[in-house]
């Protein structure tokens, strides 16, 4: 080392030689620049030591955020326009729901223990339906509705909670039978797959259902089960199963017009009645035990078409005047004397269910096919229908039999409530007329000040809500397009 130069070490010498102003300047500049503006360029990489770091990075930090947002806004999206996520979402919610509505709320007995006291009285041998009766009056209804009652007795054992948690597991399938039903029915641009969260809004489908334990939630989720499976092709199968529903209420017998349709379009009138023959032959057997003892008594009182109804719970024909009976002359079907009991008026609103049906048919289910006579001439010249025209059929038959309907109960909320918006959702009335005219139906069908009945005002705005509904389905578009001739049917 030269004298004065510090200590002679390696390190020393190496130092002077990399640093400008020592020994070997000239020789290592060039390696001095590159090391520091590799340096130089490390701090900015780590955010520290250079005037342009700042201003990188507070441009930067916007578009993360921006970019963040877009990815948590097209995952909503996503999401809200997937009929699987949607359809697992009600499902869970309905499930939790009706959890707490059971443990929450108590358990309202009105007809469900005169069911159990007619099913027990056809166990123990009793095979005339005239015979057969419980606190709230005879049986009316089929054999298929003693067979439910008395699984439904033999599951509980006595337990109404059991048979809530039963009634509670009937009511979430039903969502999902209707779910998919809409899937197949609606694409999401149309009906996006969130807004089946409206099926989850009606108080009065949870309480029949869960608190009340009527034969209309069975019967509902059947229907809705048969409707699934003819907008599949499974026409025998939809059969079977939409004859069971009948068997357990006749209520059923509103899809029946469409039913038929949808069959003949596939399989002639020939196909059409032999699948029909497959619902008479399980109404056989349903009612075996009584044909073929007391049949007169068994037809005659499990399918009374002409059976009256009380004014007092009627909810949507509260407005059609009728003078209350005295006590001693009211019978458990019949409580006024006036237009509403009158054999006019249920002759008068059968005539205007089948006009409209008819009316209903010839213009927008048959139009594309040459209207109704000509599909009666030839069904099978365009096709069967396509899984959404099966729907918007087959619930929309069942709507007009609900609007015409001599009388609604509050139980009765279930033939069509989850039925309301894939029917909407088909016309062209704007988005704000069918938010009205759902939340005008839901609240028509909840009792209005202290009484547990309906009102005339609520009867009046019901009534003109299925109206309006039906004048949708009459200026709304076809909805009878023909299905894929590809597609396979059994």
């Amino acid at each position: 080392a030269a004298p004065g130069a510090g200590p002679s070490s390696g390190r020393g010498s190496q130092d002077r030689g990399l640093r400008p102003g020592g020994p070997g300047e000239e020789a290592h500049d060039c390696r001095w620049e590159l090391c520091a503006r590799e340096r130089t360029s490390g701090r900015r990489a780590r955010g520290g030591g250079n005037r342009y770091t700042t201003t990188d990075t507070a441009a930067g930090t916007p578009m993360a955020i921006q970019s963040g947002r877009s990815a948590i806004v097209d995952l909503i999206k996503v999401c809200c326009y997937s009929w699987p996520l949607c359809t697992l979402a009600l499902v869970a919610g309905e499930a939790c729901l009706l959890a707490v509505i059971i443990k929450k709320v108590a358990f309202n007995d009105i007809d469900y223990s005169t069911y159990l006291e007619q099913a027990a009285l056809v166990k123990s041998g009793v095979r005339d339906y005239a015979k057969v009766e419980g606190a709230q009056g005879p049986l009316v209804y089929p054999a298929g509705h003693v067979w439910l009652y008395a699984a439904v007795g033999a599951w509980a054992d006595g337990s109404v909670i059991f048979a809530q948690r039963l009634f509670a597991a009937l009511y979430v399938l039903d969502q999902l039978v209707v779910a998919r039903i809409y899937a197949g029915a609606l694409s999401p641009r149309r009906f996006p797959p969130v807004l089946l969260a409206l099926l989850a809004t009606s108080k009065r489908a949870h309480s029949v259902f869960a608190l009340r334990l009527f034969n209309d939630g069975p019967n509902a989720l059947l229907c809705h089960l048969a409707v699934l499976l003819l907008m599949r092709g499974d026409d025998v199968a939809a059969c079977v199963v939409y004859s069971i529903a009948v068997s357990i209420k006749m209520s059923a017998l509103l899809y029946a017009p469409a039913v038929y349709l949808v069959l003949a379009a596939r399989r002639g009138h020939r196909g059409a009645w032999l699948r029909v023959g497959v619902c008479a032959l399980v109404q056989v057997v349903a009612g075996w035990p009584f044909l073929t003892t007391h049949p007169v008594s068994y037809l005659a009182n499990a399918f009374n078409f002409g059976r009256g109804f009380k004014h007092a719970w009627s909810v949507n024909f509260k407005w059609v005047p009728c003078a209350p009976l005295a006590p001693e002359f009211a019978t458990a079907l019949a409580d006024c004397d006036g237009i509403f009991s009158s054999t006019g008026f249920k002759v008068s609103t059968l005539a205007v269910h089948l006009a409209v049906l008819l009316a209903l048919a010839d213009r927008r289910w048959l139009s594309r096919r040459g209207g109704f006579l000509a599909f009666m001439r030839d069904p099978t010249k365009r096709g069967g229908f396509s899984a959404g025209a099966v729907a918007r059929l087959t619930l929309g038959c069942n709507f007009v039999g609900v609007a015409c309907a001599r009388s609604l109960h509050f139980q009765f909320r279930v033939w069509y409530a989850n039925a309301v918006p894939l029917l909407l959702a088909s016309t062209q009335l704007p988005w704000a007329a069918n938010a009205a005219l759902l939340v005008a139906i839901e609240a028509a069908w909840n009792p209005w000040g202290v009484s547990e009945t309906s009102s005339v005002a609520s009867s009046v705005l019901l009534t003109g809500a299925h109206l309006v509904v039906l004048a949708g389905l009459f200026l709304g578009p076809d909805a009878g397009e023909p299905e894929d001739r590809g597609k396979k049917r059994r």
